[in-house]
């Protein structure tokens, strides 16, 4: 599994996510590997997935959580990601909202 935890890309987040050498910030994104039916050509099911988005509650309302996730999406689709989905939090509902992604509700059993 292509797994990239964007905390990882030191020189473009380091001013962003550290504050006195104490990471206060991180997000996740990954290919998504799973619920694929095998008709479809691999270059149309190619989706990345956001996960882990946090912000120091302290450090929260700085626009820190948008910075992060627009990092992973552009990360997501420098690797030909055709789609990318987030499971949002009431919180973070707003963030992902302005950054273009449709609101909904999944359901999980």
């Amino acid at each position: 599994m292509n797994t990239r935890n964007c905390v990882v890309r030191r020189a473009q987040l380091e001013d962003l996510t550290t504050v006195d050498d104490v990471i206060i910030g991180s997000a996740n994104c990954q290919i998504f590997a799973g619920l694929y039916p095998n008709i479809f050509q691999p270059e149309y099911r190619k989706t990345g997935y956001i996960w882990g988005v946090y912000v120091e509650p302290s450090y929260r309302r700085q626009g820190i959580a948008k910075q992060l996730t627009s990092i992973a999406v552009k990360y997501l689709k420098a690797i030909t990601c055709t789609q990318v989905v987030l499971n949002a939090s009431p919180a973070g509902k707003p963030v992902y909202s302005n950054l273009g992604f449709s609101e909904g509700n999944q359901m999980v059993l």
